[in-house]
């Protein structure tokens, strides 16, 4: 049976509450997982290794930063390479370079630890803002399309 007829009221509601959440949903968590990771006690590490890797994917070439660095925390020594918790790649390998120029081997810096799970530590808190403003303008977006038999007729009876 073919589909005649615009959707229900409650269907169009429906949609226009849901794809916000999906999108506000992962934005907010970033958010809140970026205030934590900032609260985590800050400690000394030791650089081991930085640098930059090339990675290559279907004809593209994106280039990672490398650091490698150890702590020690509640009587344990550890090592970690996470930088930062945004899964940031870069186009050019000279913008990674030079951020992985910051972190020079035998140096030392400040990482963030989780004190919950010691193994988990980060020397650059926080999420992308460009990837939450994205998320945040892609729900406005699509909760504007599906609220339009709504709002569209108001629109057309003020002209």
């Amino acid at each position: 049976m073919a589909f005649k007829g615009t959707l229900p009221i409650w269907a169009w509601v429906a949609l226009g509450s849901f794809v916000p959440a999906i999108t506000w949903g992962p934005a907010y968590a970033m958010l809140a997982q970026s205030k934590r990771q900032k609260k985590w006690p800050r400690i000394p590490v030791r650089i081991l290794e930085s640098g930059v890797f090339e990675s290559k994917y279907k004809g593209w070439t994106k280039y990672n930063v490398l650091v490698r660095y150890s702590y020690s925390y509640g009587g344990l020594t550890l090592e970690s390479r996470t930088v930062y918790d945004d899964g940031r790649i870069y186009d050019s390998q000279s913008d990674a370079q030079a951020h992985a120029n910051r972190y020079p081997v035998g140096s030392q810096a400040l990482a963030w630890v989780n004190p919950r799970d010691p193994a988990k530590a980060i020397l650059e808190p926080g999420q992308s803002t460009f990837l939450i403003v994205a998320l945040f303008i892609t729900g406005l977006l699509w909760a504007a399309f599906f609220t339009c038999p709504f709002w569209l007729p108001l629109v057309r009876k003020s002209r």
